[in-house]
């Protein structure tokens, strides 16, 4: 199979989604630990708000640096690699119980983890120096994107008016924290910055987590995740009415005609 940087980008997306069928109470039972690292690829809004999250803008920089076709064989050699022991890591997953997926987890963010650091010994000094404002930059427009999937998400669930205040305060505040994240991107000139912004981001993410739950419980995380995805159905009323009308629809509609 000839692999290049789009054809990664998919499959960490799809070992993404894999990880986003864990259930909110993993979240909420293993929070900081599993909680910081858990995908919000589709989980949080998008291939990679979570276990992968550094890896959707670390392809994108890397695509827009045009590097020499003998670096790209390099770099395609580190994805291929990682791409397996991904596939690996993810075999059984949806079998197993919730301390196997957790290592399952901590397994797969170690792999990331090595490869993006294989990714950047390759890269020449020059290239470093385009690479990590590039990578911050879209690092900050990805959970800019996260933020605003989760807005559109929520403001269509079927949930209090009070709910709805506090995930507005909660969305607020996280804008907040995003324009300051824009300032820092400005700064970011090495892997340290990089990587610094890159834990605000995710302890951020894991907090936004931690109130998500607090706010609409589990189940209500999950259907806000649901939402999130691309031509899901919104609304748990909204369900329960298409089931109610699918059943008056069944029924007869008309009496038995008096004798």
């Amino acid at each position: 199979m000839k692999l290049n940087l789009k054809t990664f980008a998919k499959t960490v997306a799809v070992f993404c989604v894999t990880l986003a069928i864990l259930p909110a109470v993993s979240m909420a039972q293993n929070r900081p630990q599993a909680g910081e690292g858990l995908g919000t690829g589709g989980g949080m809004g998008g291939g990679a708000g979570g276990l992968a999250g550094p890896i959707a803008p670390m392809l994108q920089a890397l695509r827009q640096l045009n590097l020499p076709a003998d670096e790209m064989q390099k770099v395609q050699g580190v994805i291929r690699q990682a791409v397996e022991d991904l596939r690996d890591s993810a075999t059984g997953i949806r079998q197993a119980n919730q301390q196997e997926r957790i290592q399952k987890m901590e397994d797969a963010q170690k792999i990331i983890t090595d490869a993006k650091d294989k990714v950047l010994g390759i890269l020449t000094p020059e290239q470093k120096a385009k690479y990590f404002p590039l990578f911050a930059k879209l690092l900050v427009k990805q959970a800019g994107d996260r933020l605003n999937a989760m807005q559109t998400a929520s403001a269509k669930m079927e949930i209090t008016e009070d709910e709805h205040s506090q995930l507005k305060s909660l969305f607020d505040d996280d804008q907040k924290s995003l324009d300051g994240y824009k300032t820092d991107a400005e700064t970011v000139k090495d892997d340290q910055a990089a990587s610094e912004l890159q834990q605000k981001i995710t302890k951020q993410t894991a907090a936004t987590r931690k109130q998500l739950v607090d706010i609409l419980g589990q189940d209500g995380v999950q259907q806000l995740m649901q939402n999130m995805r691309p031509g899901a159905q919104t609304g748990n009323r909204a369900a329960r009415n298409a089931a109610k009308g699918a059943t008056s629809q069944a029924s007869p509609t008309t009496r038995p005609a008096a004798k």
